[in-house]
């Protein structure tokens, strides 16, 4: 029933939020009001306790509330943009990329939790989350303009705006790679395909 219910909601999210109707406060209500119906659908389906763990973006206000447990990603496309930007290399990255090819025989999506929990685990995600909002700035925060070529209108890069980037993080790559087609609801007016 929940499920059913959480179905019609995001067709409707979607209409509003591809309409020029509504405020963006109203807008932003949806994203809240989606993560509780899909915390009541998770925890009815498996009789536990109800959990969300928050996207790291929101905490720096460059997305609205989002559980990672229902932020979907894209197996294929995540693991041919980690090899691409050569991201790779590094140690926490290389480390979702063996993660990322264990499950791609298996999974062609996977909830953004999983992939957070290879770098860190949720608790202390939670823990340091709870410590101060400041840590967590520091650790999206990117020296991008330190003399690197990243922008902000790049994959990765939260928003997207002209200039250098200045907040890059794991979950924007993984919001870009999910709206490359502009498929999902959460998919702004503005998306345009990039294949």
């Amino acid at each position: 029933m929940i499920s059913s219910v959480n179905q019609h909601f995001e067709t409707f999210g979607r209409r509003l939020i591809q309409s020029s109707s509504g405020t963006s406060e109203l807008k932003s209500t949806l994203f809240f009001q989606n993560s509780i119906l899909k915390i009541l659908n998770r925890s009815l389906s498996n009789n536990e306790e109800c959990s969300c763990t928050p996207l790291p973006n929101y905490f720096v206000g460059t997305t609205p509330f989002w559980c990672q447990e229902d932020f979907m990603v894209n197996v294929a496309y995540l693991k041919e943009l980690i090899t691409l930007s050569g991201l790779d290399s590094i140690d926490s990255y290389s480390d979702v990329l063996a993660y990322l090819n264990v499950i791609s025989n298996t999974k062609t999506e996977v909830a953004s939790v999983n992939i957070h929990e290879v770098i860190e685990s949720r608790e202390e995600f939670i823990a340091r989350v709870n410590q101060s909002y400041t840590n967590l700035v520091q650790m999206v925060s990117c020296p991008c303009c330190n003399g690197s070529s990243t922008q902000g209108s790049d994959l990765a890069c939260c928003g997207n705006y002209s200039g250098c980037c200045w907040v890059w993080s794991l979950d924007c790559l993984m919001h870009d790679v999910a709206c490359l087609d502009c498929a999902a609801w959460y998919c702004l007016l503005g998306c345009v395909p990039d294949i």
